[in-house]
């Protein structure tokens, strides 16, 4: 049995593509080069705002240099008493606004983007290689597949 035959620029684009994924996996990577990792312990504080106290289930982290960090946004699976691993800027001043803070450690936080980029890039560089390749035009007229 042959293998299905494409065109030549089809089998070029699967492959452009796929290196295209595994690029963007790697520039997603690179993006935590800077971070350093902290155990610490999620709980809950209490806050008295405007007479009314607020329960906030929070996990505030002691950077090595004595400074001391906040994790804003908690997964929903973290619980009161959790030991959790967070992800912190090295050098704050270098990041963002939105990233001064620290980030729960996870696969989602992580390894989920670049892990479906990878996948795609080597399902599309695996067609790239399968196909056969065809000369010829694009499509191919009806003439010429009754010949």
């Amino acid at each position: 049995m042959k293998r299905p035959a494409i065109h030549n620029s089809f089998r070029i684009a699967f492959f452009c593509f796929g290196m295209c994924c595994f690029a963007f996996a790697l520039v997603r990577l690179s993006h935590w080069v800077g971070y350093k990792r902290i155990q610490s312990v999620a709980e809950v504080n209490h806050y008295n705002v405007k007479g009314t106290t607020n329960s906030v289930l929070e996990v505030i982290y002691m950077r090595p240099e004595g400074s001391q960090g906040r994790v804003d946004r908690l997964p929903a699976d973290v619980k009161p008493g959790d030991h959790v691993t967070v992800l912190y800027p090295a050098d704050p001043s270098r990041h963002s606004f939105w990233e001064r803070g620290g980030i729960i450690y996870s696969f989602d936080t992580v390894w989920r983007i670049p892990t479906y980029a990878a996948l795609i890039g080597v399902a599309s560089l695996l067609c790239g290689i399968f196909f056969r390749r065809r000369s010829g035009g694009l499509c191919r007229s009806s003439y010429e597949d009754a010949a």
